[in-house]
């Protein structure tokens, strides 16, 4: 084991978008805050809207070394758009631009790679740790014997569908985004057909886990174990050491946008005036934009239920909403008598930390999960892709919430559609009006959180567990 006090460089490796990003900067403060040297790597279009959002501040960029890599990923106007056309373009664009990188750093104990480009890193490299989605990458590492562990974004349990595809897993050529990694093993019987992008991606992966060194996790020993032990049954994982070294949480830092800073000055004269436990808020997350129906479901259910709410959603999409709704809607912010906030941006963190907010209606991202958590928030599910479904049961199973869709309703898409305003209504007040268990179990686990993310905590213990096995 090395010494604990030795400076470490460790390069970390992001895809774009609020889900990547978030965990792979927290990481890179903690590690910052031990001493040690970080070198942050993310696609060049994706730069400014790092700085653009705070996630990395003028402050970070002073003790983190930023590299924006020359990928010919084209910039985009929103980050959505932009985790979108990353992922899609990365095998063409960022997979070689990647390659090029890995193995032309400088590796601690070995000689120079004499004429690569190496993006201004002089300091040799002692390990990787890279978003699961950028495996592809890693063989520089392994023909390098660079130490590399990946990083997953979220909890261990939607993790486990990418184990599961194979060559032989159907493919269905479709762009259509509303669609959930739920994946079974061969052996449970005939697997559904996945999009040819998420077949591509998880064949890559694989590839590439059995000569990691091991893996970090978003998330925290007590959630994990029960994954941990499940994933290692399969062959390629079983030797792989895992680190719980998260939730990492976005900083509670001042926004220097000055419109969202006079925002969230305006949300909370508005939220100071409602009773305790009596806001609805709704969120959707940044990446997948909700479809009309889906908006106009949860408009109703608003509607219905008579309760103060605060509804994020975009500036372009507010003409989707029924005429009644949207009278005095320009004027609400100006009225702290409003009986709710339509916003195209909202300051979340402050939101449900708000004694007055009672209940998340969310997509079930792992960030937006883990934040209303953290903050002792009831949750009601309504996922739309990817792991949100897993993320949403999930939360059912801990009792802080319910789901919308079931697990066996995952790949029925006229199930999913037939989601309604009662339903939301229905959920929505079991969970937050007609019985105060979910909010009493959801402040247990606010209480776990904050301990385990604590100085000394588990999670702390781990990733000090991580940087000592890095020689």
């Amino acid at each position: 084991m090395a010494a604990q006090n030795t400076i470490k460089h460790f390069l970390l490796i992001s895809i774009p978008g609020f889900g990547h990003t978030i965990p792979m900067v927290g990481l890179a403060r903690k590690l910052r805050a031990r001493n040690h040297k970080v070198t942050f790597v993310i696609c060049k279009a994706a730069v400014e809207h790092l700085r653009k959002k705070c996630e990395l501040t003028p402050e970070d960029e002073k003790s983190i070394h930023l590299i924006g890599l020359e990928d010919g990923i084209p910039e985009c106007e929103s980050d959505d758009a932009l985790t979108v056309t990353s992922v899609m373009k990365f095998q063409d664009h960022g997979l070689p631009a990647l390659q090029k990188l890995v193995k032309g750093i400088p590796v601690a104990g070995q000689p120079p790679a004499d004429g690569q480009d190496q993006y201004g890193i002089t300091v040799p490299v002692n390990a990787v740790v890279a978003d699961i989605f950028v495996a592809g990458a890693m063989v520089g590492c392994v023909e390098r014997k660079l130490p590399y562990y990946f990083l997953n974004c979220s909890s261990l349990g939607p993790f486990r569908n990418m184990l599961y595809v194979t060559e032989r897993t159907p493919v269905i050529e479709t762009n259509h985004m509303e669609r959930f990694d739920i994946i079974r093993p061969e052996s449970e019987g005939p697997q559904p057909a996945i999009g040819p992008t998420q077949k591509e991606l998880s064949l890559t992966i694989n590839q590439f886990f059995s000569t990691a060194n091991g893996f970090l996790i978003n998330s925290f020993r007590e959630i994990e174990q029960r994954f941990i032990d499940e994933i290692k049954q399969d062959s390629r994982m079983s030797n792989m050491e895992y680190y719980c070294v998260g939730p990492f949480m976005p900083e509670e830092k001042g926004d220097k946008n000055p419109s969202h800073a006079e925002l969230g000055k305006q949300v909370t004269r508005w939220l100071d005036r409602q009773p305790n436990n009596s806001v609805v808020y709704v969120s959707f997350g940044s990446v997948v934009i909700p479809n009309e129906s889906r908006i106009v479901e949860v408009a109703k259910a608003l509607q219905a239920l008579k309760k103060p709410f605060i509804f994020s959603i975009r500036q372009h999409q507010q003409s989707i909403l029924p005429g009644d709704v949207r009278v005095g809607i320009d004027t609400h912010l100006d009225n702290p008598d409003a009986p709710g906030l339509f916003l195209h941006w909202a300051p979340q963190k402050l939101i449900l930390a708000h004694r007055a907010t009672a209940v998340f209606i969310s997509h079930c991202g792992w960030n937006s999960t883990i934040e209303s958590l953290f903050h002792g928030k009831p949750v009601v599910g309504w996922p739309i892709f990817g792991d949100q479904l897993e993320n949403a049961l999930w939360v059912e199973e801990l009792g802080v919430g319910e789901s919308l869709i079931r697990r066996e309703h995952a790949a029925n898409d006229e199930e999913k559609k037939n989601i309604n305003s009662e339903k939301i209504v229905a959920a929505v007040r079991r969970v937050s009006y007609e019985s105060d268990a979910a909010r009493k179990a959801a402040l247990k686990w606010k209480d776990k959180i904050r301990e385990v993310v604590a100085p000394g905590g588990s999670s702390n213990r781990e990733l000090q567990d991580f940087i000592d096995a890095i020689v």
